[in-house]
């Protein structure tokens, strides 16, 4: 047994004296030097650039194999508009254990990279500094001496040696690309990046960055803590908890506040004919203003099958961009719901079983969204209670303002008479700037509308429909609902619309018919004063043309009919006080029928034939409603029974009108009657009567 020890001893010895010689020996050969040569000159073999190392390289073999190197550099291509390095390496440290190395595995405690910079430009001509050489010729090793020319014998088939990675860490790295021609630019700073790897080669990952640019501006902080698993079947899952992004300033401002991302990807390789396939499981998007969450699928054949549900204020989430707005009802755009499914099969994507709801508006629907090709958007929406009353502009409208980034102080933010910033390039060029009616006109024009549209309710400045249902279409800037139909004041409605904005100046088109409406509630809901109680049929053709009110005035031209019933005026309008007192009050206030032609010309509406019957009073008029500039002349005459007619002039402002009766038409009416009184004695023979009567017709015009 002693000997057996001293035996064992002897040999555990040798062996360690074997090993102190070999590192010795290999110290000895590996001169730094020497290395770094060698490392330069591989490099730039395999780059086509032209690499140095100005720091030391170290190489250690016990107990690990180690590469130390510090500061590399890798040049862009010579002549290149941009000097600065293409990579830059501060200090790299790699970790290989020695004994794994005899069974073929290769296996580093870590690999680290610290102060990573790469440099990406663009040149004028569309030339990057990544980009090989122009013309760099492939080169294969020369044959040596001893080879006779013949093709060398086949190597066996050796397997490749197992890899695995413990740690793999970048610190203080930079990321950046830069193009010269349009000065746009963006930068991924102060990158620290971890990855941990398990034995089955599970990563847990950490990653925090400085993502900034200009043109445009912006600067935004990432973090993301995930997990990466490697699966048999060669698939990837990602497991996001979570990415964090923080906006600082810019494009996104500060203001916005953090939004986080969890969830699960999948990423499916393709095989077997099967395209690469990602999936979402229980994606979640978390932001101040709103939360999303998302499930489904996206394959590289271009399709995808999606679910979404979203909640939020769209309000809030405009306030944290700088876009405050004041709303006649101060919760209007305050919350929003919305969820369906996007399924996306070549060129078409379908939004199926929309069902969404703006403060107490709902939207339900499906739409078909071709993505090429000159072919519409098809689909049916169901739209419920509209009031668009809540979303016009409150007493404070003119205080209204978008304040570009939220966090910045005033002193950021532009003057008010100071230009555009593409002004001066506008007018360089000669182009009238563009404005931002411009820019809306231009996004209409490219719609391509099919599609079937219905509303329980829509309400706007007090004028109120009911069950609205049309068809849209739109084409290169012409938009028309056809046909359209609702109840209008209890009226059932049809008829067309269309707006043309092929020009630069709108034009409108519509063409109604209408029966049974109650005119009476109508004019209630657009004056505010209830004047009469009617019902009205109402046919008429009309065109105008303008971007406001009052170029729609003064272009207004058409013809229409009016046929109202059951007229009952109310205190305060036409008809005298004396002619109430006569006739009695409340005959004198009602009629049977109304009956008129309007034609419109440039906004001068003329009515030459409108007739009223009552059962105790009948009346006709004519005159002209002029709605630029705010005037209405009517001339009527009432006839009451056994009254003289009575001459009643309209006139004033159409906003306030004034009526009165014609003194001098009056007189003329009364004189008339009084002929008439006259004359029936005449006809008996009363000769100084008929004389009288003579006499008074001669006064007559």
């Amino acid at each position: 047994m002693p000997r057996l020890m001293r035996f064992a001893l002897f040999t555990f010895a040798a062996i360690i004296a074997i090993i102190l010689f070999v590192v010795m020996a290999a110290r000895l050969a590996f001169d730094p030097e020497a290395l770094r040569n060698r490392a330069v000159t591989a490099l730039a073999e395999v780059t086509g650039r032209s690499v140095s190392i100005s720091g030391p390289v170290t190489l250690g073999l016990w107990p690990r194999l180690a590469v130390d190197f510090e500061g590399l550099a890798v040049a862009p291509p010579e002549g290149f508009a941009d000097a600065s390095p293409l990579l830059t390496i501060g200090k790299a440290d790699a970790s290989l254990r020695i004994i794994p190395l005899f069974s073929r595995r290769m296996e580093f405690d870590h690999i680290r990279l610290e102060g990573l910079h790469i440099n990406l430009v663009r040149d004028a001509d569309g030339n990057g500094n990544w980009t090989p050489p122009a013309g760099r010729p492939i080169t294969t090793p020369a044959p040596s001496e001893k080879d006779s020319g013949a093709p060398p014998p086949a190597m066996p088939d050796v397997p490749r040696p197992a890899f695995s990675l413990q740690r793999l860490k970048l610190a203080d790295a930079t990321l950046s690309l830069r193009d010269i021609a349009t000065g746009e630019s963006i930068r991924a700073r102060d990158i620290d990046f971890v990855a941990d790897f398990d034995a089955e080669g599970k990563a847990a990952v950490g990653l925090s960055l400085v993502l900034a640019g200009e043109r445009p501006t912006f600067s935004t902080g990432l973090a993301l803590d995930a997990t990466v698993t490697p699966r048999a079947d060669g698939s990837v899952s990602l497991e996001l908890a979570p990415l964090a992004i923080t906006p600082h300033s810019g494009v996104i401002p500060a203001a916005v506040g953090q939004t986080q991302l969890r969830g699960r990807l999948n990423i499916i390789p393709a095989k077997e004919g099967q395209p690469a396939r990602l999936t979402i499981e229980g994606m979640n998007l978390t932001a101040p203003f709103m939360t999303a969450t998302v499930d489904g699928s996206l394959s590289s054949a271009r399709e995808a099958s999606l679910s979404f549900a979203l909640e939020g204020s769209p309000r809030k989430g405009l306030a944290a961009f700088g876009i405050l707005l004041d709303t006649r009802a101060t919760d209007a755009l305050d919350k929003a719901t919305a969820k369906g499914d996007v399924n996306v099969a070549g060129q078409k994507l379908q939004l199926s079983g929309m069902d969404a709801r703006i403060d107490s508006t709902t939207f339900k629907g499906d739409v078909l969204i071709p993505l090429s090709g000159d072919t519409p958007v098809k689909g049916t929406v169901a739209l419920g209670d509209i009031d668009i009353d809540r979303y016009l502009p409150g007493k404070d409208a003119h205080k209204m303002k978008s304040s570009g980034t939220a966090s910045g102080p005033p002193s950021d933010q532009p003057k008010a008479d100071a230009p555009p910033a593409s002004s001066t390039s506008d007018k360089a060029s000669g182009k009238p700037a563009a404005t931002k009616d411009d820019t809306v006109l231009a996004t209409l024009r490219k719609m391509h509308l099919d599609m079937d549209i219905s509303c329980t309710r829509l309400s706007v400045s007090g004028f109120v429909m009911h069950d609205i249902a049309t068809r849209l279409t739109a084409k290169a800037g012409l938009f028309t609902a056809s046909p359209l139909q609702c109840r209008l004041y209890g009226g059932p409605t049809r008829g067309k619309a269309s707006v043309d904005i092929r020009t630069d100046m709108p034009s409108y088109a519509l063409t109604v018919d209408a029966s049974g409406v109650d005119a009476g509630a109508l004019v209630t809901a657009l004056t505010g004063k209830r004047t009469f109680d009617a019902k009205a049929d109402v046919k008429g053709d009309t065109r105008a043309a303008g971007t406001g009110t009052s170029d729609i005035m003064r272009t207004l031209s058409g013809r229409a009919r009016l046929v109202a019933r059951d007229i009952v005026l109310h205190e305060g309008d036409a008809v005298p006080k004396d002619a109430s007192a006569a006739q009695g009050k409340t005959d004198a206030k009602r009629f049977d029928l109304l009956t008129g032609t309007f034609e419109a010309d440039k906004g001068v509406i003329r009515n030459d034939d409108l007739v009223v019957r009552g059962p105790s009073a009948n009346a006709e008029a004519k005159g002209i409603i002029d709605l630029p500039g705010d005037n209405i002349g009517y001339m009527a005459t009432l006839h009451l029974k056994g009254l003289p007619d009575i001459p009643i002039r309209i006139h004033g402002r159409l906003s306030d009108p004034q009526y009165g009766v014609d003194p001098a038409r009056m007189v003329v009416n009364t004189l008339k009657e009084a002929v008439k009184v006259i004359e029936k004695p005449a006809e008996a023979g009363g000769k100084a009567v008929q004389g009288l009567g003579d006499v008074l017709r001669n006064l007559l015009p």
